[in-house]
C-alpha cells in the first residue's frame, strides 16, 4: 500500500569527517523529522555517502507487536527502533 519512502534534505553541517544531515522522512503518508550523520568519499568522478539512522517505526503508526501499545506481549514484542542504512552516490 505504501511503497515508496521519501527523505527532503532541509539542512546539512560539516563536522570532522562527515557531514550532520537534517531533514523530513515521509513513510506511510506521515512526515517526521530525521538527523544523521553521513561520511562522504569521492570515487574516481563520483561521490558516495553512507549513514545510518535510528527510527523509531511507531511515530509512522507502526504498532504490530510494540511494546508501547502491547505491553502484555511478553517474549513476543518486537524492538520499536530500527536501523535505517542509507547510500548516496553521485553520478
Amino acid at each position: 500500500k505504501f511503497p515508496t519512502a521519501t527523505f527532503v534534505l532541509s539542512a546539512s553541517t560539516k563536522k570532522t569527517g562527515s557531514y550532520r544531515l537534517e531533514g523530513q522522512l515521509t513513510m506511510k503518508g506521515q512526515t517526521h523529522p530525521i538527523a544523521f550523520d553521513m561520511k562522504i568519499r569521492k570515487e574516481g568522478r563520483s561521490y558516495k555517502a553512507d549513514g545510518t539512522v535510528l527510527v523509531d517505526r511507531t511515530l509512522w503508526g507502526i504498532q504490530y507487536k510494540s511494546g508501547k501499545f502491547f505491553p502484555d506481549l511478553g517474549d513476543k514484542i518486537i524492538y520499536d527502533i530500527f536501523e535505517l542504512h542509507l547510500s548516496l552516490v553521485t553520478q
